[in-house]
């Protein structure tokens, strides 16, 4: 709500205590999120989202929200996001070339 809000330094608070107390895709996600509403005060907020938003990727979360969720708009644009997205595009599609 802090970023939503512009509240800067209390929506950073808010983004570091989420980490310190759950470091899962789910919250990573979230706080990309944060960091993505605040990304226009800062170049650092744009890399800190693009950076998590990657790492919860990675591990299997968040790939069908890109599309829609509106607290990314401020970051659709960067070129790391818009690699993030065609790399989850791609690993949407693909499906594994075996079944077991």
């Amino acid at each position: 709500m802090h970023a939503r809000l512009s509240h800067g330094s209390l929506a950073h608070r808010d983004a570091e205590q989420a980490l310190r107390l759950d470091d899962s895709p789910g919250v990573m996600y979230r706080v990309a999120g944060i960091y993505a509403l605040l990304s226009a005060d800062s170049d650092k907020n744009g890399r800190l989202a693009t950076d998590l938003l990657a790492t919860s990727l990675k591990a299997g979360y968040g790939s069908e929200l890109l599309d829609i969720d509106p607290d990314l708009d401020r970051i659709r644009e960067l070129p790391e996001f818009r690699k993030i997205r065609e790399a989850a595009s791609i690993l949407q599609t693909r499906s594994l070339p075996y079944s077991e």
